[in-house]
């Protein structure tokens, strides 16, 4: 492979990973892909410096391993015994060669959080004052996902019977359950004429004394084994009966859950799967934000107008007009929330419909920043500002253009 017309002749150089490595470890650069994913311009940065004269001065360094250096500081073959001139051993270099003197700690600055502060002409005298003033941080690009393929909901297919109550149930095997979710097996409340679970007024279900001896003893074997399901109910489990009575075997339970909204699956009712976009709408000086899920793209279907309305069952959501939107974010579109004190900017990382909340990843999922690189469960109604943004290969960011609201195709 070689360069286009009018670039020379030199092939492109397509450097291994060890010899990346090699170089990496030679000019004391670490690369740590645990820290964030800046790793990828550190590996990029080295290849650049990868010329051809540098390879060749490499090489000539690792010649010195076939080489033993005589008295008068001159090298000989140590197979032919050939004698280096002055001038081909001066080439060899007393030390490894780097692409220029203070390379590893210009690199390390320029992928510092801030190269401003790193990098002064006190440091770096080849900068002038026209690069400082150009320094930027490095961003990591990343291509949203905008993709119209996904799964139109979660492979469980829960029971609709108590939809209107905002819960539904599936059958979980023992072998699954946790000490958290003994509350809320089905059989462990009391159930109405209707066969419907009996409330209280904060709308947990209430006990039913009748299954209180299954429920303990599901209870102390999750306790004896550290809340471990599968070590618990590794020995089979009998349903507590009387004296004389054949004890039942039980397998699974059915545990309830919130059910603030679904795809209806053949008479029940499954969690909605993946969330295509959100579109994002201000009023009166306040966001709201429309789900879009795969299962919303039906043929036939009408745009989604409900804007998410946190506790309240999707039909009840606050319906929201056409005019007042502002844009739409998939999965890694770049974007900026600006709350009252602080302000968030990296990629869009999804929304949570039960808080109206937004997760946004720090651009180069930096571990020290957020929660191990992610900014959780932002509010954005009441934000001072909400962006988006376009970002090219090379990192630039751009403010997005005027946005007309797509259809669902």
């Amino acid at each position: 492979m070689r360069f286009a017309e009018g670039a020379g002749e030199q092939p492109v150089l397509t450097p291994s990973g060890a010899f990346t490595s090699f170089l990496r470890a030679r000019w004391g650069l670490i690369k740590n892909r645990e820290q964030s994913d800046k790793h990828h311009a550190l590996d990029a940065a080295v290849v650049a410096a990868a010329s051809h004269a540098l390879v060749k001065r490499v090489s000539d360094f690792h010649r010195r391993d076939e080489l033993v250096q005589l008295s008068d500081g001159t090298f000989a073959d140590r197979v032919t015994g050939e004698i280096l001139s002055a001038e081909a051993t001066a080439a060899l270099g007393l030390h490894f060669p780097k692409p220029w003197e203070n390379f590893r700690d210009e690199l390390l600055a320029r992928l510092s959080l801030d190269p401003k502060v790193e990098i002064t002409v006190e440091r770096f005298p080849q900068y002038g004052v026209d690069d400082l003033a150009r320094l930027r941080p490095v961003w990591v690009s990343r291509a949203p996902k905008r993709r119209n393929g996904g799964a139109l909901h979660q492979e469980t297919i829960r029971s609709a019977k108590l939809i209107d109550k905002g819960l539904s149930y599936a059958s979980v095997k023992l072998q699954d359950l946790k000490l958290t979710d003994l509350d809320d097996i089905l059989g462990a409340c009391r159930l109405d004429p209707h066969g419907n679970p009996v409330l209280d007024a904060e709308g947990k279900p209430v006990p039913d004394p009748r299954n209180a001896s299954l429920i303990q003893l599901l209870q102390q074997r999750l306790q004896t084994h550290g809340g471990d399901g599968k070590k618990a109910f590794a020995e089979a489990v009998h349903k507590p009966s009387a004296p004389g009575k054949q004890a039942p075997l039980v397998r699974t339970v059915k545990l309830l859950s919130t059910q603030k909204g679904g795809v209806r699956v053949r008479g029940g009712i499954a969690d909605q799967a993946s969330m295509w976009r959100v579109d994002v709408f201000e009023k009166a000086g306040k966001f709201y934000l429309v789900p879009i899920y795969q299962s919303d793209r039906r043929k036939g279907a009408q745009l989604p107008n409900r804007a998410v309305t946190p506790g309240k069952n999707r039909e009840e959501w606050e319906l929201i007009e056409d005019d007042a939107f502002k844009f739409s974010v998939c999965l890694n579109d770049p974007v900026t929330l600006r709350q009252r004190k602080d302000a968030f900017t990296g990629y869009f990382a999804g929304l949570d419909i039960s808080t109206a909340a937004i997760h946004i990843w720090a651009h180069d999922r930096n571990l020290t920043i957020g929660k191990d690189g992610l900014y959780r469960s932002l509010g954005v109604k009441t934000a001072h500002g909400f962006e988006k943004y376009h970002v090219d290969v090379l990192g630039h960011l751009y403010s997005a253009r005027l946005e007309k609201r797509r259809g669902l195709a």
